[in-house]
């Protein structure tokens, strides 16, 4: 396994709530926050992939990780819809790595996707063409339905979270 350095991890954490707050921001009632240590991009949607809380800062220590957890355990649980907790393992070092598991029991949760960050030069990107392909902006309620179906998919979860 490779190395992987701090700013890499950074880098990847950053693209991946920018995304999501791009996903997201047009919503009804979106929260966008970030806030000691969490990036939170919450639509309140019934699609739970749509309502997520980052991990945005490397933490050592595990009192300040089950506090960062707990705040979002906290958040969500105001909220109508559930939502993820996104952790990136490589932000977690000393007693926060080895806590994880008994701080995630403490508050009830449990590992549900896993995912790989990605860091790189590779911008400019190249325009492709598939002559079958079409990509339209999620705009009505069926489309939604749809995209909800294809991430479910894609990430292996229940059709019934989209």
């Amino acid at each position: 396994m490779a190395v992987i350095i701090e700013s890499e991890v950074s880098e990847s954490i950053q693209q991946f709530t920018s995304s999501w707050e791009q996903i997201v921001q047009d919503m009804p009632g979106v929260d966008l926050i970030d806030s000691s240590g969490l990036a939170v991009r919450w639509a309140d949607s019934p699609f739970t992939f749509w309502n997520a809380i980052f991990l945005s800062e490397p933490v050592a220590d595990a009192r300040k990780l089950d506090f960062r957890i707990s705040t979002a355990v906290t958040y969500m649980q105001r909220k109508a819809h559930a939502g993820m907790i996104w952790i990136c393992e490589e932000y977690l070092n000393g007693d926060a790595r080895e806590k994880l598991p008994e701080i995630l029991k403490k508050e009830k949760l449990e590992p549900a996707v896993s995912a790989t960050g990605m860091a790189g030069e590779i911008f400019p990107l190249r325009a492709s063409a598939h002559p079958s392909l079409q990509i339209e902006r999620v705009s009505d309620e069926s489309m939604l339905r749809e995209n909800a179906d294809i991430n479910c998919e894609a990430y292996g979860l229940p059709r019934e979270w989209g």
